[in-house]
């Protein structure tokens, strides 16, 4: 089967065929197709720069003051002041994945 149009920077076709009974309501079984969702990804753009700056803004002798020897207490609190930074710093984006998209290529 040849398409009537084909470019020819498209070498390849993929088509999809689904069987809908004629019992069946054909709408809604296309509503029911066409309404798959698409898988979405939350990706973080990193900045050295911004995170530097949190961390040297960040009053690091009231953690070893208030925790002491407790090494497991100031690593706890570390985090957590790391993680808030993260939070706050680095932005965050929703990107859409369809089944085409190479998830070896780079986001820009």
């Amino acid at each position: 089967m040849r398409p009537h149009y084909l470019p020819r920077e498209f070498t390849h076709v993929i088509v999809i065929a689904a069987y809908i009974p004629p019992s069946a309501n054909a709408e809604e079984a296309c509503d029911v197709i066409s309404s798959t969702p698409v898988p979405t990804r939350t990706v973080k753009k990193w900045s050295e720069e911004a995170l530097k700056d949190c961390a040297d803004t960040t009053a690091w002798d009231v953690f070893t003051d208030s925790h002491g020897e407790n090494i497991n207490g100031l690593t706890d609190c570390i985090t957590d002041d790391m993680n808030f930074c993260e939070e706050n710093v680095v932005p965050t984006r929703i990107v859409r994945f369809f089944p085409t998209t190479n998830p070896g290529l780079p986001l820009t």
